[in-house]
C-alpha cells in the first residue's frame, strides 16, 4: 500500500509539472514609410553592378525593371551589342541583387521579325508585373529608327513563366497625332513610351511618358500619363497624370519627366523617374505619391540623385526600379558617362 501510495504521488507531481513553453511567433518588423525621402537612398560602393560587356559580350545595360520571386530577384533590361541598335530585352536572375546572371543566356523578347511591323527595329524599357495569374510586359518599341521618337510606341506581351512571351496583336499606345506640327493641346500628341506598369485596386496601372503642348508653359512639356485595364486587354483613354512642378522644374530650363518607375508603398501609388533638362538630357532621379495613383501628387521638394553624383553616370542618370524586401526599398537606375551604358543600385531603409 504505502508503494502504491508513492507511486501515486509521484504521478502527480510528474502531472503538475509544467512543460517548457516554446515560441513560434517571431517578431515582425514593418517598414517605417515616414522615413522614405530622397536623402534616405545609399548608393551601393561597387556601382555599377552591370556595365559593359557584363554577362554579355558588347551590352550596354539600360532600363531595368525588377520582380523578386520567393528569394530570387529577377531583372529585365534591354541592351544591343557593340552598339548595332538591335535592342532586346534579357532576362537576368540574381540572390542578392548586386550579382546577376543571364537566365536565359538568349533575350526573352526581341523585335517583331516582321519587317512591316510597327516594332520592326528595336524593343527596350521593359516594365514586367504579376496580373490575373499571368506575367505581363510592357515595352517600347519602333519601327526604323531610335532616333525618330515620334514613331514609338507602347507594346504589351504575356507569358505563364516570365520567359516565353506571346505578343499582343497591336500596341496600346500610341501618339495622338505624331506628324501634326500644328499643336492640338493634347498632352501625348507627338510622344508616348517608356512604360510603368504596377497592380493597384484589382487593375494594372500603366503609367508612361508623353509629350505634347502644354497651355500653362505655352510651349511643349513632357509628362507621365496613364491608361489602366481590369483584364490587361482594354484600356482605358490615356490621360495625364503628373505634370512638372513648375516652380521646382520651370518649362525655361527644364522639359519634363520620363522614365516612370510605379511601385505601391503602404496604400498608395509612388512613382520615381527622370527629370529632363533642356538642352534634353535625363539629368535627375525624382520621386512623388498620390494616395489614388491619379491626383494631389506629393511631390519630394528635392531630387534623389543627380547624374553628377556619380562617375559613370556623368552624362545621363535615368530608369529607376524600385522594390520594397522588407525594411530594405532598393532602387535599380540606369546611366551613361557618354559612352558606356550602366545600372547601379541603391537602398533604403525603411
Amino acid at each position: 500500500m504505502k508503494t502504491f501510495l508513492l507511486l501515486v504521488f509521484i504521478l502527480i507531481l510528474g502531472c503538475s509539472k509544467k512543460s517548457p513553453v516554446v515560441s513560434s511567433v517571431s517578431r515582425v518588423v514593418n517598414p517605417d514609410f515616414s522615413k522614405l525621402s530622397p536623402d534616405c537612398f545609399t548608393a551601393l560602393s561597387s556601382n555599377p553592378v552591370l556595365t559593359r560587356n557584363t554577362l554579355l559580350a558588347g551590352s550596354d545595360w539600360n532600363d531595368p525593371s525588377v520582380l523578386k520571386l520567393g528569394s530570387q530577384f529577377v531583372m529585365y533590361a534591354s541592351s544591343d551589342v557593340n552598339f548595332n541598335f538591335d535592342i532586346s530585352i534579357y532576362r537576368l536572375v540574381s540572390s542578392n541583387g548586386v550579382t546577376w546572371s543571364l537566365s536565359p543566356s538568349s533575350p526573352v523578347f526581341q523585335a517583331d521579325a516582321n519587317g512591316a511591323a510597327w516594332d520592326h527595329r528595336a524593343v527596350e524599357t521593359p516594365s514586367v508585373v504579376f496580373f490575373n495569374g499571368l506575367y505581363h510586359l510592357f515595352y517600347s518599341g519602333y519601327p526604323a529608327n531610335h532616333l525618330l521618337p515620334k514613331t514609338y510606341k507602347i507594346g504589351h506581351a504575356t507569358s505563364v513563366d516570365g520567359i516565353s512571351w506571346t505578343r499582343s496583336a497591336s500596341f496600346i499606345v500610341a501618339p495622338h497625332d505624331p506628324n501634326n506640327t500644328t499643336p492640338d493641346m493634347t498632352f501625348n500628341q507627338w510622344i508616348t513610351a517608356e512604360p510603368a506598369a504596377v497592380v493597384f485596386q484589382n487593375k494594372i496601372y500603366l503609367y508612361f511618358s508623353a509629350l505634347g503642348a502644354n497651355a500653362g508653359t505655352g510651349t511643349d512639356l513632357q509628362v507621365i500619363g496613364l491608361t489602366t485595364s481590369s483584364d490587361g486587354i482594354t484600356w482605358s483613354a490615356p490621360q495625364s497624370v503628373l505634370v512638372p512642378n513648375q516652380v521646382l522644374y520651370p518649362r525655361a530650363s527644364w522639359v519634363g519627366y520620363s522614365t516612370p518607375n510605379a511601385i505601391v508603398l503602404n496604400g498608395s501609388v509612388h512613382l520615381f523617374f527622370d527629370v529632363i533638362s533642356d538642352p534634353w538630357k535625363q539629368v535627375k532621379i525624382h520621386h512623388a505619391s498620390s494616395s489614388d495613383g491619379i491626383t494631389n501628387w506629393n511631390l519630394d521638394s528635392s531630387s534623389i540623385f543627380d547624374r553628377a553624383d556619380f562617375s559613370w553616370s556623368s552624362n545621363e542618370i535615368r530608369s529607376p526600379s524600385v522594390l520594397l524586401d522588407g525594411t530594405n526599398l532598393f532602387m535599380w537606375f540606369a546611366g551613361d558617362d557618354g559612352s558606356i551604358l550602366s545600372i547601379g543600385k541603391s537602398t533604403c531603409i525603411l
